[in-house]
């Protein structure tokens, strides 16, 4: 994960444009970049204050040694769903920390998220439970036709609270069953730990792709997309890009490359991804980074705050960036149909579930 020159220069151009270096720790940290900020800044000559240094410094320390507690969980529990025959896949940060980045200290994760086939969820649910996690297996099918994983499960390892989503498709919405698992699993990669200890991962293309959709998934009116989900995608493409098939990639999966083209706008690509992206010749990009700032992300209160127009613009007319991102499309695709017409119907929807959904409290102090 060593930075070119080109992206030691846009760090350092970037960062001495910083007004307050203070907030930037819990602004690294909320987008889970503070690690490979750490990781980054040891590599090129910027005077950093000190205590900036130390906090980031500490954030990797802590995620280092969080990860190696939650591998070591990962590796019983696929060490015991092995020996009861059921087939899985590591998903997202674990197979990140192991397959994209140089060091597990560099990319924070949350869950532990495991992808088993629909027919192994209730055994795989029962093991964990077994292994001394409180994992719900109430109304369990009724849970299955509704989301992409269980609830997740959890208990206390080391004084650190693991977590386990078990996964039975890749995305909310989306159909997934056992032939497409078996597809998968054949296009699988696996992953060493050490000589004794191995797990497998999504191949490359199924990767790329997943990691996409979830980027995309979680950009919309309520959420911001974190940076470590962009960063994800250039690591790994950067990683392997000698190993994937990006013909075959381009044809199956071009939302891949719709979101490389878009990303490429945040940070340098190599020449060689820039090769491989082919027709997706980057265009010119306004806004780039700036997240939706309408409603429904704040209240109508704060909104109005800013004045009617101001408020009206931010909901119903976002960024270039944001609705590109938001949609899957790349950097020259044409958004017009989003900006007249998907992005507007999109937020009528939102007010009318509001209006024809009594809010609680709590709900009206989020959406006003």
């Amino acid at each position: 994960n060593n930075l070119s020159e080109a992206e030691k220069k846009v760090l350092v151009d970037k960062t001495k444009r910083l007004r307050d270096w203070n907030v930037m720790p819990d602004y690294a940290r909320w987008h889970g970049m503070a690690p490979l900020l750490y990781h980054h800044f040891r590599d090129v000559d910027l005077e950093i204050p000190l205590s900036v240094a130390r906090e980031l410094q500490f954030s990797f320390v802590q995620t280092r040694q969080q990860n190696q507690i939650r591998l070591s969980v990962l590796d019983s529990i696929l060490d015991v769903y092995n020996s009861a025959g059921i087939r899985a896949l590591v998903l997202k940060g674990a197979a990140l920390s192991l397959c994209a980045y140089s060091s597990t200290g560099l990319r924070p994760m949350r869950d532990i998220d495991i992808l088993v086939s629909p027919s192994s969820v209730v055994c795989a649910q029962e093991s964990l439970r077994a292994m001394g996690f409180h994992a719900s297996t109430d109304d369990l099918e009724f849970r299955l036709n509704h989301h992409h994983h269980l609830e997740p499960a959890w208990k206390t390892v080391d004084g650190l609270f693991v977590s386990v989503e078990i996964h039975h498709g890749l995305a909310h919405g989306e159909p997934f069953d056992e032939e497409q698992f078996d597809r998968l699993i054949a296009d699988s990669q696996l992953i060493y730990r050490s000589q004794a200890l191995t797990m497998r991962a999504l191949g490359h293309e199924d990767m790329l792709a997943h990691l996409c959709r979830h980027l995309i998934q979680n950009t919309t009116v309520f959420s911001s997309p974190r940076l470590i989900w962009l960063a994800d995608i250039v690591t790994y493409a950067e990683k392997h890009v000698a190993e994937i098939d990006w013909y075959g990639l381009r044809k199956r999966s071009p939302l891949v490359l719709n979101m490389l083209s878009l990303i490429c706008h945040t940070t340098p690509l190599s020449q060689e991804l820039r090769s491989c992206l082919a027709q997706h010749t980057p265009g010119t990009l306004n806004d780039v980074g700036r997240d939706f700032q309408g409603w429904p992300r704040t209240s109508l209160e704060e909104q109005m705050e800013k004045g009617l127009l101001r408020f009206l613009g931010d909901t119903f007319w976002p960024s270039e960036w944001w609705l590109r991102l938001h949609n899957g499309l790349d950097s020259v695709q044409s958004i017009w149909w989003q900006r007249l017409v998907a992005h507007p119907a999109e937020i009528i929807s939102w007010i009318h579930h509001w209006l024809s959904h009594k809010p609680s409290r709590t709900n009206r102090e989020t959406l006003g």
